[in-house]
């Protein structure tokens, strides 16, 4: 069972139909089943009730960071901070990790904003890496960006723009991605499509961290 930690602050049963969507990716990929609960739902303590859920995954948001009280958010830091089962986080949820453990997420310099499918490098390799070459072709939506990491992480991805684009939890199987592996070219919408003859290949990481849900 793959917990799936909806993030949103306002619209939130919007952000409960997103990581419903994500869910329903997670179920096609890997066959196991996903639970949505929200942010304010979640705990180390949620989990400790819930053994059957292997793996979490922690969703975006959609407000402006600026004005946000982010002790909103003391359970899914505490949810990071004690478990040892495989932890993604995508986009805001890969800024929440990184708070979770002391680093430093600020708005970006102006002009560093990412929009649309971007190339990001892989600089080590990792569990999520497995069977890509040295980049991935993903979709960014972001104005919000790691700019120190925690001293319990290492970098393992950048773009042009962004100097952590993925990072990971030493000692753990616990790991941020500031882009998007679950859009791929073929959404509905065209600000979520690839450009013309390029091949989105984020979704090899989603894949790849489901794996690591299985044990």
């Amino acid at each position: 069972m793959i917990l799936v930690v909806n993030n949103y602050i306002e619209n939130v049963h919007l952000g409960d139909l997103d990581m419903k969507g994500v869910g329903e990716l997670v179920q096609t990929l890997s066959g196991q089943d996903f639970m949505v609960k929200r942010y304010y739902e979640v705990s180390s303590a949620f989990l400790s009730d819930h053994p059957e859920i292997t793996g979490v995954i922690l969703g975006g948001c959609n407000s402006n960071w600026d004005y946000l009280y982010f002790d909103v958010y003391d359970g899914v830091i505490d949810l990071v901070q004690n478990t040892e089962i495989p932890v993604l986080g995508i986009c805001a949820g890969h800024h929440l990790m990184a708070i979770a453990y002391d680093g430093v997420v600020r708005r970006c310099d102006f002009g560093k904003e990412e929009r649309f499918f971007t190339e990001i490098e892989v600089i080590q390799q990792s569990p999520l890496t497995e069977g890509l070459d040295e980049h991935v072709y993903a979709f960014e939506y972001h104005y919000c960006a790691v700019l120190e990491l925690p001293e319990n992480c290492e970098r393992l991805m950048k773009s042009k723009k962004t100097q952590t684009q993925a990072f990971r939890v030493k000692g753990k199987h616990q790991y941020g991605v500031q882009f998007h592996p679950e859009l791929d070219k073929e959404a509905k919408d065209p600000l979520f499509r690839a450009e013309t003859g390029r091949e989105p290949n984020g979704q090899i990481i989603l894949k790849n961290f489901l794996n690591l849900c299985e044990g």
